[in-house]
């Protein structure tokens, strides 16, 4: 199979970069037309060293699709929830959170309860608590698991400019 680019070839992804194909349509329409084997990533190199504008929509069945578009009038809005208030173990000096665990075995836990192990010898069993925020741990062991954040991070939960 020839791997080369020639006038005709560049004409032909010239046309389908303005008709707005994709790279994987317009690599098989070339390797069609010409008995060429050439990639999607082929032809996106080939239109890079062009100079080819490469817009961000696809055209599938006479649709213009635009990748990557957010969507129009939705605003992602963030809130900062206070962080639980947290407890140092004097036998241990580790944090500890004022929750009350389930105590629930290994058998028991699915995606949606908290994996915080409690005991130090078997049986072992855990918090048992609904998840938080899409983690395996409840919102208070969350919390202890990731620690208190770099100095930005604990400043822009204050609400200080740092």
């Amino acid at each position: 199979m020839i791997r080369t680019w020639d006038d005709e070839r560049d004409l032909v992804l010239k046309q389908c970069v303005a008709a707005g194909h994709s790279f994987a349509n317009t690599a098989a329409k070339i390797n069609r037309q010409f008995g060429t084997d050439l990639s999607r990533n082929a032809c996106i190199g080939r239109a890079k060293r062009l100079g080819l504008s490469v817009s961000r929509s696809v055209k599938v069945d006479g649709a213009e699709h635009r990748l990557n578009r957010k969507p129009e009038g939705k605003t992602k809005t963030i809130t900062i929830r206070p962080r639980p208030q947290f407890v140092c173990d004097p036998s241990t000096g580790f944090r500890t959170a004022d929750v009350t665990p389930l105590n629930i075995s290994i058998y028991e836990l699915n995606g949606g309860t908290c994996h915080w192990p409690f005991g130090d010898n078997a049986p072992y069993l855990f918090c048992g608590h609904p998840t938080f925020g899409g983690s395996s741990y409840c919102e208070c062991h969350l919390f202890i698991s990731q620690g208190d954040g770099t100095r930005g991070e604990q400043m822009a939960l204050r609400g200080v400019a740092a």
